[in-house]
């Protein structure tokens, strides 16, 4: 009788166990499309990834840009246009040796606060503004 009730203590707290245990949830990703300014023949993309350990990884890809030339991207709060405040700068893209069309980076900024906040990303070269993409809410992004 004793092994009976201590079997089913043993099973009614796994049970107990397995519904207080998070579920598995994989990271949020997020992509975002940069338009070409004023007929640069510059775009691109920014993909925004959910770190495990906080945080995100960024993304951007460029196409039609002059390879062997560097590209600065800068994160502001708000929309494309002037009067912003300066989030980050990430990598230029032109310096990922292995893909000179990228910039990767590993960054403190929440994804949650990326993906719902209100941000754009330009891209310049010389001070010139190339292209711009809304960032978060109210930008065109695709999520998983």
């Amino acid at each position: 009788m004793k092994k009976i009730v201590f079997l089913l203590i043993s099973v009614f707290s796994l049970f107990a166990f397995a519904q207080e245990s998070e579920e598995f949830r994989s990271p949020g990703t997020a992509s975002y499309y940069l338009a070409p300014v004023e007929a640069s023949g510059i775009d691109g993309t920014m993909q925004v990834t959910e770190q495990i350990d906080m945080g995100s990884r960024i993304v951007v890809s460029l196409s039609g840009i002059d390879t062997g030339q560097n590209y600065d991207l800068e994160l502001y709060e708000g929309n494309c246009g002037p009067d912003r405040v300066l989030v980050t700068e990430l990598e230029p893209v032109g310096e990922f040796s292995n893909d000179p069309y990228v910039s990767l980076n590993d960054t403190e900024l929440d994804f949650t606060q990326l993906t719902e906040g209100d941000y754009f990303l330009y891209v310049l070269q010389d001070n010139k503004i190339l292209a711009c993409g809304e960032v978060g809410l109210g930008a065109n992004a695709s999520t998983n």
